[in-house]
């Protein structure tokens, strides 16, 4: 799996950038869900511009969860243009149907 997202040096949602290269470092697997949001009943109705600081549920049946090694992790940040981050990921161990939120 590959992420491309915005650069922030502080976060109170997700994991930041340093909290990812640590984890990278340490070898340290995270965990990972791909989905929907919960209240989402496509790609566009209700869907929230931002994750919250709790967090958001998965939609049951629309995605996959597991466990997984950061491989790499590139930041890129181009003269007067915003700064983002790429990071590969490698599944470790069971692959999970997001079954309940």
């Amino acid at each position: 799996m590959k992420s491309e997202n915005l650069f922030s040096a502080e976060g109170t949602a997700g994991l930041t950038y340093q909290t990812l290269f640590d984890k990278m470092i340490a070898r340290t697997p995270v965990e990972l869900v791909f989905s929907l949001e919960g209240n989402s009943t496509d790609l566009d109705d209700n869907k929230k511009d931002e994750v919250s600081t709790t967090g958001w549920a998965p939609k049951p049946g629309f995605g996959y969860s597991g466990e997984a090694l950061i491989t790499n992790l590139e930041a890129n940040a181009p003269n007067g243009d915003n700064a983002t981050f790429t990071v590969d990921f490698t599944g470790v161990g069971e692959l999970k149907k997001v079954t309940a939120a």
